[in-house]
């Protein structure tokens, strides 16, 4: 039977290599809760991050088209740029010319961009498991995989530094062949001009890049994003929130009018049981380089009190990034521990992503001493262990769209105490007690509520029911009819 949609949906993972580890992982919960679909026919677009030094378009290449296909997947899914064979006359300037690194590079990024037209390009179903061990393993559950693999992969000599020279008008909007699909999904506003006949989808998640510029590291992200937004007037955004919503009508009237709220897929976590073993595992394997560079700096044992009960915990997990607001989190921990007597751990789960050198510093000291444990790259499904055995999940940001693990702590029946913002207001409900991100007395209060309530109380008991009844709002069986309701839509208003 043929589908009644074909959507070509943006699997670029170049939001890693900027620290946007969350966007990736909604482009993969995306990708994964639309192709479960019967009406719609999914296609994944791989694109780098950065400039493409094969040309892809071109008809005079060196590499076989195979080759080409492997070196992408074994670079660009990392967000790596890729090395390339010079050519003779790049070897004649790296020989003549000082500082040849930098002038080699110039005369990549001047042959590239003058290009305007981009190409689509098969890529052979020999590949696929190497995208599925690189993109999908470490997040979607295995028995997806068979499905995952039936649909269809495309990459592209487009890169995300393509499209960020245009919208900041160094370079002219490139044009990407996408003639045969119906609809184009991309992740956050590409200023990318499409093949008649396909709408632009943008997914759109925030506007902190342009609200709490102050937080981010370079003033190019708040110029892209709201020069992407007024560029983009075509494309219809779909964001993860009213909130989100919000910010966009507040950038671009005339845009958000338009839009639609969907909000994200909550991948399927369930409450395991956890043994002190299992998290000592997960914490052996998955401490964190950038504060722990040695097994001699902290040893597991001493987090557990060399006993094998599990203490009382609290986690976060999140980028380390200015606006996750860790800082606060862990001044206010402290507040906790002092007014309580008790010796209570903190868990911060995630990896650095920009300005994170304070929190590093701060977490550092307790580190050593056994009291903080800082993990990364834990998989998913690893978190429900960590969510299920911690006191309470705490997420303190500033400024969020949505905020995901919050609604992952709740299917595992681990307590949360959020930020008082709008995103969480929207996406935690009456699910989560709420404090203010800039009070440490009060996140410190709204803390020791859950840490030192009775888990068989009232009060706690009410609240995971709670937490079951609103993740209901994000299951696929919920999302997914938004979106084939939103392309039948979209489409009908086309025609």
């Amino acid at each position: 039977m043929s589908k009644e949609h074909n959507i070509l949906c943006d699997l670029s993972s170049g939001h890693i290599s900027q620290g946007w580890h969350g966007i990736a992982q909604d482009a993969r919960f995306l990708f994964d809760g639309l192709n479960a679909s019967d009406k719609l026919n999914m296609t994944g677009h791989l694109y780098g991050t950065a400039q493409d030094p094969f040309h892809l378009d071109s008809k005079n290449v060196n590499s076989s088209y195979e080759e080409r296909v492997a070196v992408f997947l074994g670079c660009y899914l990392n967000g790596v740029e890729i090395a390339q064979e010079p050519s003779f006359a790049r070897r004649v300037i790296s020989t003549l010319v000082p500082f040849s690194n930098r002038v080699y590079h110039a005369f990549d990024r001047l042959s590239l961009n003058r290009k305007t037209d981009f190409e689509l390009f098969d890529i052979p179903e020999a590949f696929y498991a190497s995208i599925w061990r690189q993109y999908f393993s470490f997040s979607i559950p295995v028995d997806h995989q068979a499905r995952l693999l039936s649909a269809n992969y495309k990459y592209s000599g487009l890169s995300r530094a393509r499209m960020h020279h245009a919208v900041l008008g160094r370079f002219n909007q490139p044009e990407l062949n996408t003639k045969g699909f119906d609809f184009a999904i991309f992740q956050d506003s590409r200023y990318v001009r499409l093949s008649n006949g396909t709408i632009p989808v943008v997914r759109y998640h925030d506007g902190l890049p342009f609200f709490s510029s102050d937080t981010f590291r370079n003033i190019n992200f708040t110029l892209e994003h709201s020069r992407a937004i007024k560029l983009s007037k075509n494309a219809v955004y779909v964001c993860n929130s009213p909130n989100s919503l919000d910010d966009l009508a507040l950038i671009d009237e005339e845009t958000a009018s338009n839009a639609h709220v969907i909000p994200y897929f909550l991948p399927v976590m369930k409450k395991p049981e956890v043994r002190s073993e299992i998290l000592k595992d997960i914490f052996e394997v998955r401490r964190s380089p950038s504060t722990q560079p040695s097994k001699e700096e902290t040893d597991v044992d001493i987090w557990f009190n060399k006993q094998k009960e599990i203490p009382k915990f609290i986690m976060t997990l999140s980028t380390i990034e200015p606006r996750k607001n860790i800082i606060s989190l862990i001044n206010a921990w402290q507040m906790l521990r002092y007014r309580s007597g008790e010796d209570i751990k903190l868990l911060v789960v995630g990896k650095p992503g920009w300005g994170f050198e304070q929190t590093l510093n701060a977490m550092c000291p307790h580190i050593k001493k056994g009291d903080l444990m800082h993990i990364e790259g834990v998989a998913q499904h690893e978190l429900p262990y960590l969510y299920a055995a911690a006191s309470c999940f705490v997420f303190p940001s500033t400024g969020e769209g949505f905020g995901l693990p919050p609604n992952e702590a709740m299917q595992c029946d681990c307590p949360v105490v959020v930020s008082d913002i709008a995103a969480h207001r929207y996406s935690c409900g009456d699910a989560a007690l709420y404090f203010n991100p800039y009070d440490l007395d009060g996140m410190a209060v709204a803390m020791e509520t859950l840490v030192n309530a009775d888990k068989n109380s009232e009060f706690i008991q009410d609240l995971i029911a709670k937490g079951h009844k609103n993740v209901d709002r994000y299951s696929h069986a919920t999302v997914l009819p938004q979106w084939e309701d939103l392309f039948d839509k979209l489409k009908a208003e086309r025609k």
